[in-house]
């Protein structure tokens, strides 16, 4: 078993062992959904300056939406920040953020989280802010494998899902039957849209970008995405792995050099 794994295994059992005190967990959100209002509020009035500050000290510059977790070296952003390192940014709307500035772009199951419609916003505008030459990264739940849980029987793997979807989310599912961890990925977490492969590829190409590529989780030959993905810690390798595609895409154009390589070709 990897380091990763298992701090991932470790991470899922220190949950179950949380929803076994239910007061404790219902106090540490009533804290946790204060301090939220308190982040988002400061971040929302530091936004401008935080931006600004990481744009002139980045010479590659990425940028994080849905920050499962603030990544070193990266502009974090999200629509509920989680700490103050992170910048209150809402996907649906204009990106405060200048065209043609970031080397890379990377949202992980975030993106099921808006409306369809508001994805294709989304997208367009990280085209607007990518260098050319610039990749995003999109990891999301894929559609198909919920229709794969249909059928029987279940893998060990499939199992393993609706029974760790059934302990951690419906406790009131009265059997392992496929249907209830259907019902709540469409119904719970917030989730406004679930894609498929065809729908997540269209929707990049018609907002620009091209080179798209069909990736793995936690995976990449983009070394900028390498050791970026964190919902794995959340849930376990297994299920991540089971539940998630990823696309990478480029912006058109040739990647910029960074104004330090300039410089060095300049002596």
């Amino acid at each position: 078993m990897t380091a990763t794994a298992d701090a991932g295994e470790q991470n899922v059992a220190f949950r179950a062992t949380l929803k076994r005190y239910p007061f404790v967990v219902w106090a540490a959100r009533r804290v946790r959904a204060v301090q939220w209002r308190g982040l988002r509020w400061v971040s929302r009035l530091r936004r401008r300056k935080m931006i600004q500050q990481y744009l002139a000290t980045h010479d590659v510059r990425k940028l994080q939406i849905g920050a499962q977790g603030p990544l070193e070296g990266w502009l974090n952003t999200d629509i509920a920040p989680g700490d103050w390192r992170t910048v209150y940014l809402d996907a649906t709307k204009q990106f405060p953020i200048p065209s043609n500035a970031f080397d890379a772009v990377f949202a992980e199951h975030m993106f099921e989280h808006i409306p369809y419609k508001d994805g294709e916003h989304m997208l367009r505008e990280c085209l607007r802010i990518l260098k050319p030459g610039g990749r995003i990264r999109i990891v999301t739940p894929r559609l198909g494998f919920l229709f794969d849980m249909l059928k029987e029987p279940a893998s060990p793997a499939q199992l393993g899902y609706i029974r760790f979807t059934r302990d951690h989310f419906i406790p009131h599912a009265t059997s392992d039957n496929a249907s209830f961890v259907i019902n709540n990925m469409f119904y719970n977490y917030g989730h406004r849209f679930i894609y498929d492969e065809r729908t997540l590829a269209g929707s990049l190409a018609a907002a620009g970008f091209t080179d798209l590529v069909q990736g793995k989780t936690c995976e990449s030959n983009d070394s900028n995405f390498q050791d970026v993905d964190r919902h794995w810690t959340l849930v376990g390798r297994d299920i991540n792995d089971l539940e998630s595609m990823v696309f990478e895409a480029a912006k058109p154009g040739t990647c910029l050099p960074s104004s330090s390589q300039r410089q060095q070709d300049r002596t």
